[in-house]
């Protein structure tokens, strides 16, 4: 053994001295210093190591921070990543039942530190992973990933979620200006229908007593406007009203009667219309807001001591200008809750079309009011009534409205016709068979003279039996909008039949008819009306290219047959209408249809048959 000099003894008997003095923990020497300062001086250090290298320490199968610890101890912050580790944890934790081990510390702290030492520790001691499931690193990237994407997709699930409108309206400033004349006018007659109750009083000798009390005319100076969010605003500025009463006045040993006018100025009325759908999506008025208000009322007394009884005239007006100024409101609340609302009834918004289909013109949301317009989006879609939950999805793009010109616009998009071609097709309508009296003698001869071969190979019995022309649409028409206008192209299948007497039917041909309309939009009062015109047809055998060319003569007969048999009965038809969602007794007029892509507008002026309070009175008998 060889022997150390002394101050190399020296020097390992220190070494010995300050292991004894750690000890098998592994402690730092000053964990064990009853020295204050020296704890604290380390503790000092050991929080700034986490404060700055906090990402740094942490495990990489925990989060992957490199955030400083001060950004991150904020509640922002702190909520943000608190989710993306939740989210993290769930996407990559153990599947297994095993007991967990401690969780090792995250970069989504706590508020408290906590113990300096123990932070240390943890951050030294590795966590405990089960070897049969190793965790990967990279799932946790992957998961904050997944996450962006999901928030970053969010708003646009949203979109993708939403109805989109087949059918709009809108009401612009000048449909406005009319529905004014026709509310000022309806306002005036529900405010002159008000019932006030009589008044009787005692002051001093004098009693007096007033009754009969009529508003003999209203000379109302109102406006009616958008009011952006709510709906519509009717305001009444510095008006007057004009009532009529009877008087008995008692003034000691005398007593007179007569009439009494009095006259209300500077009356205003502010009231707002607050628009909504209810729950089947019809339009309504979901609440008034009403604030009425008098300036001063003056009363002038007639009869024999008329002139006597002048002094009582401001006592009287001041009890008149109350009791009028608590029944304008409720007089307009009813009027608008109650009348209004059941002319709006009258909006269809799911009802039938014929015995095939129906139409939902139910409300997506609320009406968005603007200082120029009053906008609805509508579902505007058809229906089989056989069975209502068959319905065609809507792919085709938003109607969009830009113009203000006229009282009224609508827009209907592509998918309003297709929706409507959809449901007739489920129906079973587009099905059409020409057999015996129905067959045009010209059509019979070609075609027994196309098919005369195939009857003889047949049957030579059979030559003389009638033929029958089937028809009927394969696949549901489709319609396309442009600039250039609508059309509606058509798929059938056509067969040639042989119908020999005592048997069953024999197929002679089979078909494939192509063919397109032009569809032109219009108006009929409030109805939307088709007019089809055939454009294009074509038939090509499915049978094989050689019949398809043997089936070229046959091309003009059957056009023909389509332009002067089919194509009458199907406008008989579509003239018939739908109507739109407006009240009864609001009709359109000046219409003006125009073709964009996907969409078509038709912007009309609206003429009420008579007045507001007519139309209610027709609604609700």
């Amino acid at each position: 053994m060889r022997l150390l000099h002394r101050p190399h003894r020296e020097r390992a008997a220190r070494k010995q001295t300050r292991r004894r003095r750690r000890g098998n923990t592994g402690q730092p020497r000053a964990l064990h210093n009853k020295d204050n300062s020296s704890t604290e001086r380390l503790g000092q250090t050991m929080r700034a190591k986490t404060r700055h290298s906090y990402a740094r320490d942490i495990p990489p199968h925990v989060c992957s921070c490199s955030v400083p610890f001060k950004a991150l101890d904020s509640l922002p912050w702190r909520y943000f990543l608190g989710v993306l580790y939740r989210f993290c944890s769930i996407r990559s934790g153990p599947a297994s039942a095993s007991p967990s081990p401690p969780t090792p510390p995250s970069c989504i702290g706590h508020s408290d530190l906590g113990s300096a030492h123990a932070r240390v520790q943890s951050l030294r001691s590795p966590p405990h992973v089960s070897s049969a499931e190793p965790f990967a690193e990279g799932q946790c990237t992957m998961g904050l990933y997944r996450m962006a994407v999901f928030l970053f997709l969010l708003p646009h699930m949203a979109q993708m979620t939403e109805v989109p409108s087949g059918f709009k309206i809108r009401i612009t400033s000048k449909g406005l200006e009319l529905l004014k004349l026709e509310t000022q006018k309806f306002v005036e007659q529900e405010l002159g229908g008000i019932t006030m109750p009589e008044m009787h009083g005692k002051k001093g000798t004098l009693q007096y007593s007033i009754t009969d009390i009529k508003i003999a005319e209203l000379n109302l100076t109102a406006d009616l406007s958008f009011h952006p969010v709510d709906g519509l605003l009717f305001d009444v500025q510095n008006s007057s009203i004009t009532l009529n009463f009877q008087r008995r006045v008692i003034y000691w040993l005398l007593q007179d009667q007569g009439a009494i006018n009095a006259s209300a100025e500077g009356v205003y009325i502010n009231t707002t219309l607050h628009l909504a759908k209810d729950d089947e999506g019809r339009l309504k008025i979901a609440n008034v807001s009403c604030d009425a208000s008098i300036a001063k009322m003056k009363a002038k007394f007639g009869g024999t001591f008329g002139r006597v009884y002048d002094f009582v005239a401001t006592f009287l007006s001041t009890g008149m200008r109350f009791v009028l100024n608590r029944q304008i409101c409720p007089a307009l609340d009813h009027a608008g809750l109650v009348l209004i609302n059941q002319l709006l009834e009258t909006i269809p918004v799911r009802a039938e079309v014929d015995s095939y289909v129906g139409i939902d013109y139910s409300l997506l949301s609320d009406p968005v009011v603007s200082g120029t317009s009053l906008d609805m989006d509508f579902r505007g879609m058809f229906y089989n009534l056989k069975n209502e939950n068959d319905i065609l999805e809507n792919y085709s793009a938003t109607p969009v409205l830009n113009e203000y010109n006229r009282m009224i616009y609508m827009a209907l998009s592509e998918f309003f016709f297709d929706s409507g071609l959809y449901s007739y097709f489920k129906g079973g309508v587009f099905r059409m068979r020409i057999a015996n009296e129905r067959m045009p003698k010209d059509l019979e001869m070609l075609l027994r003279t196309t098919y005369f071969g195939a009857i003889m190979l047949l049957n030579p019995a059979m030559i003389d039996a009638p033929l029958s022309l089937e028809m009927e649409v394969t696949s549901a028409p489709k319609s396309t909008i442009k600039p250039s206008g609508a059309t509606v192209a058509v798929h059938a299948g056509v067969r040639v039949l042989v119908l020999p007497v005592g048997r069953s039917p024999v197929q002679l041909s089979s078909m494939t008819m192509e063919s397109k309309f032009n569809a032109k939009v219009y108006m009929k009062e409030k109805k939307l009306a088709i007019q089809l015109d055939l454009r294009r047809f074509k038939i090509f055998s499915n049978q094989s290219a050689l019949e398809s060319l043997a089936l070229i003569p046959l091309q003009g007969p059957l056009k023909a047959l389509l332009q002067m048999t089919i194509v009458p009965l199907l406008n008989n038809y579509t003239k018939k209408g739908v109507q739109i969602p407006l009240p009864n007794g609001i009709d359109l007029v000046e219409d003006v249809v125009e073709y964009h892509d996907g969409y078509l507008t038709i912007g009309a002026n609206l003429q009420f048959r008579s007045g507001l309070k007519e139309l209610i009175e027709k609604s609700s008998s």
